[in-house]
């Protein structure tokens, strides 16, 4: 942790927005995920999992990320 502590001063200025945007998008992600996982069978998180493992893989063969 102390690693990653030292390198957040070295962060550009203009990129502590980015930062910040990311990190309210992960606990709004988090928060949402957890509420819609007592309402969503496994089943269909396997799914929409596996439906965006093959976008990704797709993606990336065609060379777009």
């Amino acid at each position: 942790m102390s690693f990653y502590a030292a390198k957040l001063g070295t962060i550009p200025a203009e990129m502590f927005g980015l930062v910040l945007a990311a990190i309210l998008a992960a606990f709004l992600g988090a928060f949402l995920g957890a509420r819609m996982m007592k309402k969503v069978t496994l089943r269909t998180v396997q799914f929409i999992i596996g439906g965006l493992l093959a976008m990704v893989g797709l993606g990336m063969a065609m060379g777009i990320l």
